[in-house]
């Protein structure tokens, strides 16, 4: 299956991209959610360079996003740990920043609040945080409230605008593992201006991709 995968891939995204060299190629990994066989998470591989799994550019993000006739939906995610400082002890939280279709594509439902809109996806960066339900609970004691409260974190200003529901998480596949066992605890949006459409450099992204219903076993 993954080589049909492979193949199949190349030609949707092929010739008006030069998206990777001939040394690499996508490894696609299913997810551990419902609709499981549609939803994957994409690898960059550099085989000649001793890279088994890598992540991707903003560029490659977008010209996966743009180009491929595989996927019905492309997502990325970044994750990284930051300051929370403000009311409450100051602490490092682990923080997620996603374009706004991811939280649906892994089935995120709001306890309280709302999820990201497209909106959001596009610079200037609007300062808005999803919390996860633990995290709601820890530092927030389940405050019914809590929707508008603010959060500091590195130094800038973001508004509470829904809490994740308790069901769900973000297991450590769906973000690079530079970032290890870490619970997400805080997710903000992943907005990007134009020009990162062709920011090559600095692969740190990870993507994941919804396959439509009819590619399951060959895409086209």
């Amino acid at each position: 299956f993954t080589a049909a995968v492979l193949a199949s891939l190349a030609i949707g995204i092929g010739a008006n991209t030069a998206l990777f060299s001939v040394t690499q190629a996508l490894l696609l990994r299913p997810l551990p959610y419902s609709d499981a066989e549609r939803l994957v998470i994409l690898w960059n591989r550099s085989p000649g360079l001793n890279i088994a799994e890598d992540w991707f550019s903003t560029a490659q993000y977008f010209d996966i996003k743009n180009s491929t006739q595989s996927f019905e939906q492309v997502a990325i995610v970044f994750g990284i740990s930051e300051n929370l400082t403000g009311d409450g002890n100051p602490e490092r939280v682990s923080v997620r920043r996603v374009s706004s279709n991811l939280l649906p594509m892994l089935g995120a439902r709001p306890q309280i609040g709302r999820l990201f809109t497209a909106e959001e996806d596009h610079a200037p960066p609007p300062k808005t945080a999803l919390l996860t339900h633990g995290m709601w609970e820890r530092r927030f004691g389940r405050d019914p409230n809590v929707l508008g409260k603010k959060l500091i974190l590195n130094g800038a200003t973001y508004e509470i605008v829904g809490v994740l529901s308790r069901d769900f998480s973000m297991p450590k596949e769906v973000v690079p593992t530079l970032y290890g066992d870490e619970l997400t605890e805080i997710v903000l949006p992943f907005p990007m201006a134009e020009a990162a459409a062709t920011v090559r450099t600095g692969e740190d992204y990870n993507i994941l991709a919804r396959q439509f219903p009819t590619n399951l076993t060959a895409m086209v």
